[in-house]
């Protein structure tokens, strides 16, 4: 048997399903390897049965102590739960037979953890994948931080494959931790239907629609309240699409040309009606997380460029997105928090349907380039 042939056995803190964030990304590559066995264990949380991959084998191993999370010390005695429940998932785990398979985690909470205990006693092969930067998880109490450190650079060191979401994030693990580690972009949505796109608002019965898609965060709604009041156009509209409490949303927005589209939870739905109905689409970098944002690169407009739209982007200089975007001449659909230019940029973009077109054509092969299923899989190899 060929190590491509190996049986895969995933294990992390969290969930393998078709529904958002770490899951889904995880889900769509291993789906693409489905005609290998693939075992899913998970830690905590629970994927949903209706959204799980067809052909794996589903375990799940609950934390322990999980009211501490709904107290008020909560913050102090998470490292008390962490390795409670630690020591509890290894005591279910240690004495389970594994025949020669990959070992497959994500560095998210302690999962990673029991894969490299795993794969250290059984002699198995481990490869990690990190969306986001293990330095950024906090934790409480300074000698319980260093000790996951500690274990986290041992982990690396004794990876067979580290995949790493940004260029940014392999320099910095390169130098913080002395490995070497590959630049794995999300995957896109491969599930769309090949309808075509419908066409532009102008002219029509409908108004020119600005969509967002995905969580809303503070700064983000700030970024659409700051573009809206700018565009002042009766043509135009903002869209927002899958945001969960969409009306405590909505009351937070000084304009009423707001539309919700309401939550998916199918992210191939959402993908869709922003395919149908949006005109441009926004992606707006919440700010105030910048410890975190230094190293992870969005998978929202990685999902965007499957949609054969044109995409503003309102993020950082320094971000991933920004130097990706710069890299490959896309920095004029790039603004810096400078909401003045972007107004313009979507005002251009409204009248001009040739430059339409244009940015169309130049995300759709941006995405085909690096975030598509054959471009991910040639760098991600269990």
């Amino acid at each position: 048997m060929t190590h491509r042939e190996q049986p895969i056995v995933y294990l992390g803190s969290r969930k393998v399903d078709n529904s958002q964030h770490t899951a889904l990304i995880m889900y769509r590559m291993l789906k693409c390897i489905e005609g290998r066995k693939i075992t899913i264990i998970e830690i905590g949380e629970s994927s949903y049965s209706s959204a799980r991959l067809e052909t794996a084998l589903y375990i799940n191993i609950p934390e322990i102590l999980i009211r501490i999370k709904k107290t008020r010390l909560y913050r102090v005695l998470t490292p008390l739960q962490s390795q409670a429940s630690e020591v509890w998932a290894w005591r279910a785990l240690r004495k389970t037979r594994f025949g020669r398979c990959t070992i497959l985690t994500v560095a998210n909470d302690w999962g990673w953890i029991l894969a490299h205990k795993l794969a250290k006693k059984h002699e198995l092969a481990l490869q990690i994948v990190i969306h986001d930067d293990y330095g950024w998880q906090p934790f409480n109490g300074a000698s319980f931080s260093k000790r996951r450190e500690r274990k986290f650079a041992e982990c690396l060191q004794f990876c067979e494959r580290i995949y790493v979401v940004s260029e940014e994030m392999r320099q910095a693990y390169k130098e913080r931790y002395g490995v070497d580690s590959s630049v794995l972009y999300p995957m896109r949505n491969f599930n769309l239907n090949n309808e075509p796109v419908e066409k532009s608002a102008i002219g029509g019965e409908r108004r020119f629609l600005i969509c967002h898609a995905g969580t809303l965060y503070k700064d983000t709604i700030e970024g659409i309240d700051e573009l809206t009041q700018r565009l002042g156009n009766s043509s135009m509209e903002f869209g927002i699409v899958g945001a969960r409490n969409d009306d405590a949303v909505l009351s937070r927005l000084t304009t009423t040309r707001i539309r919700s589209f309401g939550y998916f939870k199918r992210p191939e739905d959402a993908m869709q009606v922003l395919k149908k109905r949006a005109d441009i689409l926004i992606l707006i970098q919440p700010r105030s997380d910048q410890s975190l944002l230094r190293y992870s690169f969005p998978s929202k407009f990685v999902d965007y460029t499957s949609l054969d739209k044109p995409v503003v982007c309102i993020a950082d200089e320094w971000s991933p997105i920004a130097r990706f975007m710069i890299e490959h001449g896309l920095r004029e659909y790039l603004f810096c928090y400078d909401y003045d230019s972007a107004t313009r940029k979507i005002r251009e973009l409204f009248a001009n349907s040739a430059e339409r077109e244009r940015a169309r054509a130049t995300f759709r092969e941006l995405g085909e380039m690096y975030f598509s299923r054959n471009a991910v899989m040639q760098i991600f190899q269990p």
